[in-house]
């Protein structure tokens, strides 16, 4: 039992290099970059003292290799705005929590304390930077055969590019949220219907919740997968920006902004294809539940820009294959394509987004070495027609982008 503490724990190096070349023409978001970044990241994870507590513990290098002239930001490591080509190193603890179990696979509880990398419905830490931003608080999960419960609550975040241990989850206008909360609860039916709903609060600032469903058929030797998704979010206090923010978020007197999307996905032999639809109500689906948050991931899921303007309507095209069918198991290709309009404030407002994503995983000598390539091109058209919409903020966007990413994974 003392054991297994060390017995059935796990140690992993992970060695990365990512290297990003993006061209933004205008728009807040719409950034120069030309940046070759690398990291040594070191992840233990224990195993349970007496079956019961144990602890998790990361920690990580990053620094630059390479730093193009003419940038207007960099992404991995942190932007100086003073001394462009000499972005901040990292050197710090990327996780540090407790963790306890009671129970077993039919009913049970799951608890951690600490910093972490917390993956929820509302409430996802951003894992596409060379580094992982991470949040300080406290979860419990608690399950009943196929029905599952959550409850997290946070005080700080460690930004992915911030070695900080813990920053304070404050508004744009910089004053303190005391926490953001998130419970919710599932259920899979063994017909294939999983069943999810969720709320997440930042303490006087922001409320949201969000409902979704997902229905898997076998059907044509493959598998046709729909899913439903609703959300709500609305100001909830004092400390909500009413004022707006110059260039981001528009100001008003009572916000609320519903959004809902419904697709279809059919897959088979290791390959996909399925179609989006996703609109936006109310007013623009753009908060964040504290300033610097990166975890609003639910909506309309690996698109590069949230297409989350007021009234605004998607369709997404998305496909993707393994080419184990032409000899090469270990490489696959995603993609998808998007285009909306509709948007209120703007005149002759559209936008579309072309995003694709060629990988490969080496096996044999070099196992645990993985390479991707990610190209996006994002364009929005449109002007701001001075009455309802007086700002364009990051909303007018042309981004061209085309990022490498290498991993190398050693497991102990």
């Amino acid at each position: 039992m003392i054991d297994s503490l060390v017995t059935d724990s796990t140690f992993k190096l992970r060695y990365s290099q990512f290297y990003w070349k993006d061209s933004g023409e205008t728009g807040y978001a719409g950034s120069d970059r030309d940046e070759w970044v690398h990291a040594l990241r070191a992840d233990y994870s224990s195993g349970y003292l007496f079956d019961f507590i144990g602890f998790d513990y990361s920690f990580a290098l990053a620094d630059d290799l390479y730093i193009g002239d003419n940038i207007t930001n960099t992404s991995n490591l942190k932007y100086d705005p003073t001394d462009p080509n000499n972005p901040d190193s990292f050197a710090g603890t990327t996780q540090a929590f407790l963790k306890a179990k009671l129970g077993d696979e039919k009913m049970g509880l799951d608890m951690s304390l600490g910093q972490k990398q917390r993956h929820r419905f509302l409430l996802d830490d951003n894992e596409t930077r060379i580094l992982p931003s991470s949040t300080v608080g406290y979860d419990l999960d608690a399950h009943v055969g196929s029905l599952k419960f959550y409850y997290t609550e946070i005080d700080k975040q460690s930004p992915r590019d911030d070695d900080y241990w813990g920053r304070d989850l404050t508004n744009f206008y910089g004053q303190k949220i005391d926490s953001v909360r998130t419970y919710g609860a599932s259920y899979s039916f063994d017909n294939g219907l999983n069943l999810a709903a969720a709320e997440a609060i930042s303490d006087d600032y922001l409320k949201r919740q969000a409902v979704k469903a997902e229905f898997k058929l076998p059907v044509a030797e493959g598998n046709l997968k729909f899913n439903l998704l609703a959300a709500r979010e609305q100001d909830d206090g004092d400390l909500f920006e009413y004022a707006g923010v110059p260039g981001f978020i528009a100001a008003t007197d009572d916000y609320e902004a519903r959004y809902w999307e419904a697709g279809v996905t059919y897959s088979r032999d290791g390959y996909y294809v399925g179609l989006l639809h996703s609109k936006v109500t109310g007013d623009d689906f753009n908060r964040l539940q504290f300033s610097r948050d990166y975890g609003a991931s639910y909506r309309a899921a690996n698109l590069f820009y949230g297409f989350v303007l007021e009234d605004e309507a998607m369709w997404k095209l998305k496909a993707g294959t393994n080419f184990a069918r032409w000899g090469l198991p270990a490489m696959r290709w995603d993609m998808h394509l998007a285009y909306s309009d509709g948007a209120a404030g703007f005149d002759g407002f559209r936008r579309y987004e072309a995003q694709s994503v060629l990988s490969y995983r080496f096996s044999g000598k070099l196992d645990g070495l993985s390479l991707a390539w990610l190209s996006v091109t994002h364009d929005t058209k449109g002007t701001p027609d001075g009455v309802n919409r007086t700002f364009s903020g990051y909303n007018i966007t042309q981004h061209d982008a085309n990022r490498i990413y290498a991993n190398y994974d050693i497991k102990f």
